[in-house]
C-alpha cells in the first residue's frame, strides 16, 4: 500500500507540474477553475466511499471504482494533449530542414538520382508555435534553482499540502477515537473540508483576472 501510495503520488504531482505551465499560458482564470474542480473531485469522492461503506460493502470496493475513473481520467488528458495538424506540420517541417542543412554522406552523393518526395502539407493552425531548445535556452532548470523566490514557494507548498492532507485525514480520526462519531456518517466532514475548498478556488479563479 505505501509503495502504491508513492507511486501515486509521483505520477499525480509529474501531471499537476505539466498542467499548471499549461493552463497558466492559456488563461490566467484556468488554473483557479482547474484546482476548484480538482476539489469539486475531492468532494464527492467521499460521498461516495460513505456510502458504499454504509450499505455494507468492503471499503476495498470502492478502488475499483477510482480505477474506471483513472482510466477515464487518462483517455481523457491523451485527447486534450493530442498534437494538431499544425504541430504535426511544424514537426515535419524541422526535420526535414535538419536533414537538408546536414553534411552528406557518401550513401546520398552516390544516390543523386533519387528523388525525395516532399511531404504534404496540412493546413495552418492558430496554435502558438512551440518553443525550442534553443529558445529555452541552455540549463534552465539549474537557472531556476538559483532564484530565492522558487524556493520560497516550494516551501510554502510544501508545508500548505502537508497541512492539507492532514487536517482532511485526520479529521475524521479524531471524530471516532474522541468524539464518538458515527462510521457511517464521519466521512461526510472530509466532503465539507472540500467543499470549501472548491469554494474558495472557483472563486480565486474569478477574481484573479480582475
Amino acid at each position: 500500500m505505501l509503495v502504491a501510495y508513492a507511486i501515486s503520488a509521483f505520477s499525480r504531482s509529474f501531471i499537476l507540474a505539466t498542467l499548471n505551465v499549461y493552463v497558466s499560458s492559456t488563461s490566467k482564470r484556468g488554473l483557479g477553475y482547474m484546482y476548484g474542480s480538482w476539489a469539486i473531485g475531492a468532494f464527492g469522492a467521499p460521498l461516495v466511499c460513505q456510502s458504499i461503506i454504509a450499505t455494507g460493502i468492503r471499503w476495498a470496493n470502492f478502488y475499483f471504482g477510482s480505477l474506471v475513473i483513472s482510466a477515464v481520467n487518462i483517455s481523457l488528458i491523451i485527447f486534450a494533449f493530442r498534437p494538431t495538424r499544425g504541430e504535426l506540420q511544424r514537426d515535419a517541417d524541422t526535420a526535414w530542414s535538419r536533414l537538408r542543412s546536414s553534411p552528406p554522406t557518401p550513401e546520398d552523393l552516390s544516390a543523386t538520382t533519387t528523388a525525395i518526395s516532399q511531404p504534404v502539407p496540412f493546413p495552418a493552425s492558430n496554435s502558438a508555435p512551440m518553443p525550442t531548445s534553443e529558445s529555452r535556452g541552455p540549463r534552465t532548470y539549474s537557472v531556476a534553482l538559483k532564484k530565492p523566490k522558487l524556493w520560497s514557494s516550494a516551501i510554502f507548498c510544501m508545508l500548505y499540502t502537508g497541512s492539507e492532507s492532514s487536517t482532511q485525514g485526520f479529521i475524521v480520526i479524531y471524530l471516532l477515537n474522541l468524539r464518538n462519531a458515527d462510521p457511517d456518517t464521519v466521512g461526510y466532514v472530509t466532503s465539507g473540508f472540500w467543499a470549501g475548498m472548491a469554494i474558495s478556488r472557483f472563486l480565486w479563479g474569478y477574481l484573479g483576472n480582475m
